[in-house]
């Protein structure tokens, strides 16, 4: 890619920057935030690491919006700091707010880019990214299930005794109590995961994961797990990979749901979501992911009209 440009400045923004000039996977690097006093400092930060770290990406910032322009991808992580409750904390609005005029500039500005959403709640946060920017869904993702793949993999390897490297997890669905794990399609080595863990530590990580969904970079101030999970799905873009990711996607009638985004598997390579990989799904699995999309929909309705579809 020639450019890719960062909105917020924040942990999760400056961590990704920092990976994506390491890694050279762009030409030139924007982060864009409305503080210039921050902008700035995150800049010269990632600047004076070049020489240390060896790399020759252009790293510049900017609290202009137009500064979009040409982006071969937009990732927003622009939201508040604290963790989001959409039943309590009235932040969610503010975010809401970031978020959707983030995807507007970009839709409007850069109408070929890729949109990528980090924003908290990734399911929430992308459908109101796709909807505000007028961008086709497959060039709209949001990245919070890679990052909830990778927690659960993490999990397993713990209840394993074995090395992470070896482990993919599968999740689906929304963060939180409505998160479907599925520990039948994750494997370590190709293996079923069922052939090394008994039932009752299958059952610890699922309820683990139910418990944990919620970003702990929010809490502690970590932001290498999802700045690397923004860094897969660039990775796949940029070099046409085809790989299939875990990925909060805009669903068209797959999986029986239409007009609301949640995290699925699928194909991304060079135009983005290049499809999105329909698995055949039990009963409880079929009702958990239905409900995952009823607790988006209850998300939307919380939030005033303009950021919802028509």
């Amino acid at each position: 890619m020639k450019k890719i440009c960062v909105v917020g400045s924040g942990p999760i923004g400056e961590s990704t920057a920092q990976i994506l000039a390491q890694r050279e996977l762009c030409q030139e690097i924007v982060l864009i935030a409305n503080h210039e006093d921050l902008v700035e400092a995150a800049v010269v930060d990632l600047l004076q690491s070049a020489a240390l770290l060896g790399f020759d990406t252009r790293v510049r910032g900017s609290t202009d919006m137009n500064a979009v322009v040409g982006a071969d991808a937009v990732i927003i992580s622009a939201g508040t700091p604290e963790p989001a409750r959409l039943e309590t904390d009235p932040a969610i609005d503010a975010s809401a707010g970031l978020v959707a005029a983030a995807a507007r500039a970009a839709g409007a500005l850069a109408p070929e880019a890729l949109l990528l959403v980090v924003s908290d709640p990734a399911p929430l946060m992308t459908h109101i990214a796709w909807h505000q920017s007028g961008l086709e869904r497959e060039r709209v993702i949001g990245v919070a299930g890679a990052l909830d793949a990778a927690r659960m993999a993490s999990l397993i390897a713990i209840e394993a005794g074995l090395s992470v490297r070896d482990v993919r997890a599968l999740v689906m669905g929304r963060y939180g109590d409505t998160v479907l794990p599925l520990p039948r399609y994750s494997t370590i080595s190709g293996i079923p995961v069922s052939e090394f863990l008994s039932e009752a530590a299958i059952e610890r990580v699922l309820r683990r994961m139910r418990q944990g969904t919620v970003l702990p970079h929010r809490a502690i101030g970590n932001s290498v797990a999802p700045a690397e999970a923004v860094v897969a799905l660039i990775d796949a873009v940029a070099r046409n990979r085809s790989r299939i990711l875990p990925a909060v996607c805009v669903l068209d009638g797959e999986y029986g749901e239409t007009g609301v985004a949640l995290d699925v598997p699928a194909v991304i390579g060079g135009q983005g979501i290049e499809k999105i990989v329909e698995l055949p799904l039990n009963v409880a699995e079929q009702q958990a992911l239905h409900a995952s999309a009823g607790a988006v929909r209850a998300d939307l309705a919380r939030l005033p009209p303009p950021y919802r579809s028509p």
